[in-house]
C-alpha cells in the first residue's frame, strides 16, 4: 500500500486499484461485490470533495460581502447620526438614545488655593 497523506492521494490511490483491478479482471478471483464498495465510496468521496470546494468558495464570497456590509452600514449609520445631530443640534440631550453623544461643556474644576511656595531664606551675611 502506497503512503497516502491527503485526501486527494487516497482518491487517487482508489482510482488506480480500481483501474488496476478491472484490467486485470480475467487473471484475478470475482471481487465484484468489494469493487462495488469501493466505487460507491469513491463516487461519494468525489461529490463531498466537489461540495467542499463550492462551500470554500461561497465562504470566501460570503466574507468579502460582509466585510462590504461592513463599510456600507457604518458610512449609512454615520450620515443618520449626522442628520440627527442637525436636526437636533449637537448639544441636545435626546441625541444619547440614538446612541450619539452630545457636545457637553467642561466642567470648570473648583478654585483652590495654590499651594504656599516655600522660599529658601536669604543665606544670612556674617
Amino acid at each position: 500500500m502506497p503512503q497516502t497523506a491527503s485526501f486527494a492521494d487516497f482518491l487517487t490511490d482508489w482510482e488506480r486499484l480500481l483501474t488496476a483491478v478491472n484490467n486485470n479482471e480475467t487473471n484475478l478471483p470475482d471481487l465484484t461485490l468489494q469493487l462495488g464498495s469501493l466505487e460507491g465510496i469513491l463516487q461519494e468521496a468525489k461529490v463531498v470533495s466537489v461540495r467542499q470546494d463550492v462551500s470554500r468558495s461561497q465562504l470566501a464570497a460570503d466574507s468579502k460581502r460582509r466585510r462590504e456590509i461592513l463599510f456600507e452600514g457604518r458610512a449609512a449609520a454615520s450620515r443618520i447620526r449626522s442628520a440627527l445631530r442637525g436636526h437636533f443640534g449637537g448639544h441636545n440631550e435626546a441625541l444619547v438614545e440614538f446612541g450619539v453623544r452630545p457636545h457637553r461643556q467642561r466642567r470648570s474644576s473648583p478654585l483652590v488655593d495654590p499651594p504656599l511656595a516655600i522660599e529658601d531664606p536669604a543665606p544670612v551675611p556674617e
